[in-house]
């Protein structure tokens, strides 16, 4: 996602979690299926953060894909034990690309091993794709979103070709890619938020003025045009009133504001309660939702939206990733006689996924997106968006 890492907001993933943690806890800590034997068997690896501050999205990726082999595969492929092995892609209590790379070099030694779920974010995943290509090693991404993975642009640091210097595609996501962010975030607006006239603006920073660009954009393309643009800094009160003011008397019914949350983007809506009072929208990208925003926007939290790719349950998408990957472990299994398959058979499997499909640069075809609405206890999913 734009911005921020990928994963969910820290009370969102408590709050979907909930009571069936200590259970799934439990189940992770299980080796998938029977005791192997020593004859042929296969694996699968899940990448993740496992320590650090993002490790309660990464065991929840990790308890899904074992729940999937355990209970829908009861721990083998066609007859072959199958072991779902973990790797952490943190270091020293962060998420680390390079532990991510030092992790593909295991994996690509274990000649069991034909493909992974995972990485879960967007710089682990670029710092991964080249070597896991050169090996024609299938990537199921549950939630890197980053549009740089799969599609050029000019804000990209390496092109998408660049990330597979072996040529065809072995990265796949289940979630939709973020710049698709304001595309979805303007249909929630729009369509249930009932907003008609939105003012734009940015804190004037790479990020902020890129998403305002991108809102603008989403806008032309849904026949709309802002009734003010601006950039200012949202730490001053006087040039937050100054916008405000002016976006009140253009006839604005909605705020779009591009900045990230530590840099004082919802600081704007606080000062939204003398002009618009509570009932107008703030709109923010991903970049803004953390616990600051939330903070900034004081007693008008709740009117503060944003949207993330994927259905708001990072167990959900694993499930998916797990899903897809050993669907297609059991059709090269099948189609190399039973044996443990090549891994590019895998990956072409993986590419021909119908649940769901997949474009040519790897990029799901099922565009969802979860809105969220702030309040005071946290970010609360507020509905789906599918574009």
């Amino acid at each position: 996602m734009r911005g921020r890492t990928e994963g969910l907001p820290g009370d969102v993933i408590r709050r979907l979690l909930g009571a069936a943690g200590a259970l799934a806890l439990f189940a992770s800590a299980c080796s998938v299926g029977p005791p192997q034997p020593s004859g042929v068997k296969l694996s699968i690896g899940v990448d993740v953060p496992l320590t650090g501050p993002e490790a309660t999205s990464g065991q929840a990726v990790l308890d899904a894909v074992n729940r999937i082999a355990n209970d829908e595969y009861h721990g083998r492929i066609e007859g072959l034990p199958l072991t779902v092995r973990r790797f952490d892609d943190s270091a020293n209590n962060r998420r680390d690309p390079a532990q991510g790379q030092r992790n593909l070099d295991r994996m690509l030694a274990d000649s069991t091993l034909v493909g992974v779920v995972g990485p879960l974010n967007s710089d682990v995943a670029a710092a991964e794709l080249p070597i896991a290509n050169a090996a024609h090693l299938a990537l199921v991404s549950p939630g890197a979103s980053s549009a740089c993975l799969t599609r050029n642009a000019s804000t990209c640091i390496r092109p998408p070709a660049e990330l597979r210097p072996a040529g065809p595609n072995d990265f796949f996501r289940v979630v939709a890619s973020d710049d698709l962010e304001p595309a979805a975030l303007l249909q929630y607006a729009t369509g249930t938020l009932h907003a008609t006239r939105f003012a734009v603006a940015s804190d004037g920073q790479d990020y902020g003025k890129a998403a305002r660009a991108g809102f603008e954009a989403a806008l032309k393309k849904g026949g709309l045009s802002p009734v003010l643009t601006s950039d200012l800094d949202p730490n001053s009160q006087a040039a937050a009133d100054a916008f405000l003011a002016d976006a009140k008397t253009a006839g604005a019914d909605a705020v779009f504001f591009g900045g990230r949350d530590a840099g004082g983007a919802c600081k704007v809506r606080l000062r939204m309660q003398g002009p618009f009072g509570t009932t107008a929208p703030f709109l923010t990208e991903s970049g803004a939702m953390g616990a600051t925003c939330l903070k900034d926007a004081g007693g008008m939290a709740p009117g503060v939206y944003s949207v993330m790719a994927g259905t708001g349950s990072v167990s959900q998408q694993a499930e998916t990733a797990a899903r897809v990957l050993l669907r297609a472990v059991t059709a090269a299994v099948k189609a190399d006689g039973g044996n443990v398959p090549a891994r590019e058979d895998v990956r072409l499997a993986v590419s021909r996924s119908t649940d769901p499909r997949f474009d040519l640069a790897g990029d799901t075809a099922d565009r969802v997106f979860t809105a969220y609405q702030g309040q005071a206890t946290g970010w609360v999913p507020a509905a789906q968006v599918r574009l």
